[in-house]
């Protein structure tokens, strides 16, 4: 039987959903890197079925990947996403699974970037509070600093996700997990300002969704990622930040102040406690710099007394 190499694309997508339990935005990053894997096979090696794809291709399309100057880590989504597929139609069609051997590169030991408390004030300073918007903005980013929110799990809060009486927020994370993070006194009250003086002044089509553009419809990650560089622009703040920044100061923020590492990792819905460690790593070093500033034998020199 001949299994044409589109043919699997769109059960794919219905399998990753279904059976993987993944985000929209992770199928539509599989789909997506699937499709150019697919198109490279088609156009090198003039691959029409399924089964005609070897182990070598595979290994040749990785090396493609390399050289064309993708970092470690898109390449492993890439290689995750080409793996699910071929796992899928061996499982589904019955053809060899030519990724069993197929490794990930090496993460690299790339430390995210954290504002300090000092250029997060800044941030939340600029934001004036008479607009609706800048209500809205405000809340945004007492969400995403004050409960570690992802910029996804932001854009699908609906107002029932929201307790005040408990001062909680239910979250929907990375594969449908719920968690439940606490809000602050401020996020709270930023909270209650932009349900009263600032959605309630903008026509909505969903008044369920917490978060509307001015025409009141769902607002696009894009359009968070501007807002938030937008913001720290006008604070003066010159590091390259996205919604995500707010995301890894907040973590590193509560172990600075001694907050328990297990905690950080339920609060930020990771399912595993070693990506959470990676803010160990932050802290470690502040704790070096500041050892070599006050120690007095820290930087060696004459330390007689």
């Amino acid at each position: 039987m001949d299994y044409p190499i589109d043919f699997q694309k769109n059960d794919f997508k219905f399998y990753l959903q279904v059976n993987k339990h993944l985000s929209n935005n992770s199928i539509e990053s599989y789909i997506t890197d699937l499709t150019k894997y697919i198109d490279f096979l088609k156009k090198k090696y003039e691959v029409k079925d399924l089964s005609d794809i070897t182990n070598e291709m595979v290994k040749k399309y990785v090396q493609s990947l390399k050289k064309g100057g993708f970092e470690s880590s898109s390449i492993s989504r890439k290689i995750s996403a080409i793996k699910a597929f071929h796992k899928y139609i061996s499982n589904d069609l019955g053809i060899t699974n030519v990724t069993v051997n197929l490794k990930k590169p090496k993460k690299e030991e790339k430390l995210p970037i954290v504002l300090s408390l000092e250029e997060i004030n800044m941030m939340f300073d600029t934001i004036k509070t008479n607009e609706p918007l800048d209500l809205r903005n405000r809340c945004m980013l007492e969400f995403l600093y004050g409960s570690g929110l992802r910029i996804s799990e932001l854009l699908a809060l609906n107002t029932e996700n929201i307790s005040l009486h408990k001062k909680e927020l239910h979250v929907i994370g990375k594969g449908n997990k719920e968690r439940i993070v606490p809000l602050s006194d401020m996020a709270i009250d930023a909270f209650s300002k932009w349900m009263s003086k600032g959605k309630s002044h903008i026509k909505t089509k969903n008044n369920n969704l917490l978060f509307v553009n001015k025409n009141g419809e769902k607002l696009t990650r894009q359009g968070v990622w501007k807002l938030i560089k937008q913001i720290a622009k006008d604070a003066g703040i010159t590091k390259e930040i996205s919604p995500h920044t707010l995301r890894h100061s907040f973590a590193t923020h509560l172990l600075n102040n001694g907050f328990n590492l297990r905690y950080v990792q339920f609060l930020l819905g990771h399912k595993d406690i070693s990506t959470t460690q990676i803010y160990t790593h932050i802290t470690t070093d502040k704790l070096r710099e500041s050892y070599l500033s006050c120690h007095p034998r820290a930087k060696g020199g004459n330390n007689d007394v």
